[in-house]
């Protein structure tokens, strides 16, 4: 019979069982966390004096692209109000809105949103509207 010297018959061992671990669990990692947009803070817009006072009212439906930084970088008119005075008010006001990024896998990721902007004149009287 040969003999293999210690040495060699130790690599041979160490060898042949690595690929061995039958029981032991597999380790998943987590996944990074997924969250969709959220809102920090959006104020409302400006209403146009002249359109609040002579009660002219409308609902703009914009398309808001959101960067990884959670601020906007693109602010699209999806369908207009018909009065481009609130249009305008309402995408100068959705340039201000804050985010928390969309995440995914735990990384920030841009997203676009939808966002309907309401005018919706008070019917209480204004003082300013008696400059107009």
């Amino acid at each position: 019979m040969k003999m293999i010297p210690y040495a060699a018959l130790a690599l041979t061992m160490s060898i042949a069982l690595v690929g061995c671990k039958k029981n032991e669990p597999t380790v998943v990692q987590p996944a990074g966390e997924n969250r969709e947009v959220m809102a920090i803070d959006t104020p409302p817009p400006m209403y146009p004096l002249k359109q609040f006072c002579t009660q002219v009212g409308g609902i703009v439906e914009l398309e808001i692209g959101i960067g990884t930084d959670g601020l906007v970088n693109a602010v699209r008119t999806v369908k207009s109000s018909g009065v481009p005075e609130l249009d305008a008010a309402a995408i100068e006001a959705t340039k201000k809105y804050k985010f928390q990024p969309a995440l995914l896998n735990g990384n920030p990721i841009a997203k676009k949103i939808r966002v309907p902007v309401n005018f919706n004149p008070s019917k209480v009287p204004d003082e300013r509207c008696t400059k107009i």
